[in-house]
């Protein structure tokens, strides 16, 4: 027995290709596997750069701030620089980076 699919009524082929076209966007963005990881760790407050790579382990300090580099410049995450000594730096997800 075959059953047969039917788009919702008002859905045409373009906007059906259109959502696919943001599905593969967002998958772009952060499919990879430390994107997930961090966006998670970040999910309910903010953290420095060291609290993420301890709660991100085995993650290494390249791969993670390649990772925060590219959610920053996607618009996911923001990154606060802090003047104190040490400088300190602080990770957070935008509001972008909350819809997900």
């Amino acid at each position: 027995m075959t059953q047969q699919i039917t788009e919702p009524d008002g859905i045409g082929p373009a906007l059906c290709e259109q959502g696919h076209d943001l599905i593969r966007s967002v998958l772009e963005r952060v499919g990879d596997k430390w994107s997930v990881v961090v966006i998670g760790k970040l999910a309910d407050t903010t953290r420095g750069f060291n609290e993420l790579r301890r709660l991100s382990d085995p993650i290494t300090q390249r791969m993670l701030s390649a990772t925060l580099h590219r959610l920053e410049r996607d618009g996911l995450v923001t990154r606060t620089v802090h003047t104190t000594k040490p400088p300190g730096v602080d990770y957070a997800l935008t509001p972008r980076g909350l819809s997900l």
